[in-house]
């Protein structure tokens, strides 16, 4: 029990890397502002995703696909200029966050809720698909 206590009073056991941080932070923004572009996108079309039309939903879906996917890549390549390993955290927090404001705005709004699953959904297969493409054998955190 002495070394534990011991070794909690070293203090880099409690330092904390700046540029992960602002990693994390541009991650977290990075990914919402591409979902804020795809929300002004297909903002005008919100008739269409609720009346059931296959092709708006097909492209609402698309978009937030590759637009998360692309928000991926952009933070590995961000990740490798500063020579820094990016984590799965960096893309994970950004997915949990997203999904629970979507799910918030389907509650609140019932007739968006639609639109609002297609973006949540569209989200986490988006990054997903190229956390396991890009980020294979990063570490979690």
């Amino acid at each position: 029990m002495d070394k534990l206590i011991e070794g909690l009073r070293h203090p880099n056991v409690w330092a904390v890397s700046v540029q992960l941080l602002v990693l994390y932070c541009v991650s977290v923004g990075l990914f919402f502002s591409f979902d804020s572009v795809n929300r002004s996108i297909f903002g005008p079309q919100k008739d269409g995703i609720k009346n059931g039309k296959a092709l708006t939903q097909a492209a609402v879906f698309g978009s937030a696909v590759v637009s998360n996917a692309l928000a991926v890549w952009a933070l590995v390549f961000l990740s490798g200029k500063l020579d820094t390993v990016p984590r799965l955290a960096m893309v994970g927090l950004p997915l949990l966050l997203l999904v629970e404001k979507h799910v918030r705005a389907g509650r609140a709004h019932p007739e968006q809720r639609r639109m609002e699953l297609l973006l949540a959904a569209g989200a986490t297969v988006g990054i997903i698909a190229a956390a396991f493409a890009l980020m294979r054998g990063c570490p979690i955190k």
